[in-house]
């Protein structure tokens, strides 16, 4: 009760000062940024056009989804995962939308109220340091549970060693289950069977040739605050080879840009054992926020990074979604992975019509830059972050994989009933 009247007493004060827009619940999550209800398997959507043959399996992608209303500051990246499903099955499409169950949205549903600090919306200033405190009181009286993680989930998406992982930057990945009609179940929060001990980005990379997935985990607080590790293609753990906390406690955020600083590309052999043979490229008045792509020349010595164009041409064609239609990241599907075409397959992408306050899945052809085909969904898809696509085979590996896992588990349990 002491705990809640602090907080009632610190909302107060907080409501008293008009908040910033990057910390305004009413202009973070406005209009199609605003959450939606999930939203049980829907079949045989109505397609204009014609879904492509090579198009089989399913199209997720992640997003930020409050499952309750803000009470405070929030920002954009504070909601709750909620993955989007689109399920592909010759010529035919259904969809699906669930919350990634957290740790985190487990235990505020059952309170029935926001209670975990929203890392970016509310840590401002004193306000920020005394929720922060706050939350982790409640931890110290066992209020609510922090040591299993306070991460989101809703930022990236990736398919690795027959498991869909979602992820955010500031906790371990979930594992979420594809199930056979199209829907999605979380199954745990995965930490790789013990081997991964800290938080993990949101964007680790997928070696397409080996199957070997390489990530980062940084900490803001304690040495070391990087560390780059990768996981074999059957999950194998390696060896592990601008915050300011001051700006927070004079009122600001912690998270500030230093014109004293240059930003630099850090260049590692993937396969490094230490740090000692990395290379830093210094690059005055650069900031990117998310990269396209980037490659090794040889011949050169030399590392391609691209920000965006088309690469023969240099020139950029646009696709407009329609009138008053807007999407969010588009990706790229390979018609054949064995083409020799680099832009033979096509683009996938939610699109919002702002003025029917519908949503749709287009489908457009990249060689030609025309619409293959739309798919109508039943519900709305606020804008979201990052997605993928797992193929039909995938998914047939997934049905197995876990089919595995019970009779293992099966076999375990009656020799232990045996030897008893």
């Amino acid at each position: 009760m002491a705990l809640e009247a602090v907080e009632s007493a610190l909302t107060a004060r907080e409501l008293e000062q008009p908040l910033p827009k990057t910390a305004d619940p009413r202009v973070q999550i406005a209009g199609n940024f605003s959450p939606v209800p999930e939203q049980p398997v829907k079949h045989n959507l109505p397609v204009t056009g014609k879904i492509p043959e090579s198009i089989q399996g399913v199209y997720v992608r992640n997003g930020a989804n409050p499952l309750f209303e803000p009470v405070a500051g929030h920002h954009f990246f504070d909601g709750d995962g909620m993955i989007h499903a689109v399920n592909f099955e010759n010529g035919s499409a259904s969809y699906a939308c669930r919350f990634t169950e957290t740790e985190r949205l487990v235990q505020e549903r059952a309170l029935g109220r926001p209670i975990f600090h929203k890392a970016i919306g509310e840590l401002h200033g004193h306000s920020g340091i005394a929720r922060l405190l706050l939350f982790y009181a409640r931890g110290l009286f066992k209020l609510v549970d922090h040591e299993h993680g306070t991460g989101v989930a809703n930022a990236g998406l990736v398919y690795f060693n027959n498991r869909l992982l979602a992820m955010s930057e500031d906790d371990l990945p979930y594992h979420v289950r594809v199930t056979p009609n199209g829907d999605l179940k979380t199954v745990e929060r995965y930490n790789f069977d013990g081997q991964l001990k800290s938080t993990m980005i949101a964007h680790p990379k997928l070696d397409p040739v080996t199957g070997e997935m390489f990530a980062l985990s940084y900490d803001v607080i304690q040495k070391p605050y990087l560390k780059y590790f990768k996981f074999s293609k059957t999950g194998e753990k390696s060896e592990d080879v601008v915050f300011k906390m001051s700006e927070m406690i004079r009122g600001g955020s912690p998270v500030v840009y230093d014109k004293n600083k240059i930003s630099r590309f850090g260049v590692l052999d993937k396969n490094a054992k230490d740090a000692k043979k990395m290379k830093w490229v210094e690059v005055p008045d650069c900031f990117c926020f998310h990269l396209w792509n980037a490659w090794e020349e040889p011949e050169n010595d030399e590392i391609v990074v691209i920000g965006s164009l088309d690469l023969s041409t240099g020139e950029v064609e646009k696709f407009f979604y329609g009138d008053e239609k807007f999407g969010g990241e588009p990706l790229f599907l390979p018609r054949d992975p064995n083409s020799e075409d680099e832009d033979d397959g096509y683009i996938l992408a939610f699109v919002h019509d702002e003025k029917a306050w519908k949503s749709e899945l287009q489908i457009v052809n990249a060689m030609t830059m025309k619409l293959e085909a739309c798919v109508k969904l039943p519900s709305r898809v606020p804008y979201g972050f990052h997605g993928t696509f797992i193929g039909a085979k995938d998914l047939a590996n997934q049905v197995e994989m876990e089919a595995q896992l019970v009779s293992a588990y099966s076999s375990t349990y009656c020799v232990k009933l045996d030897s008893i």
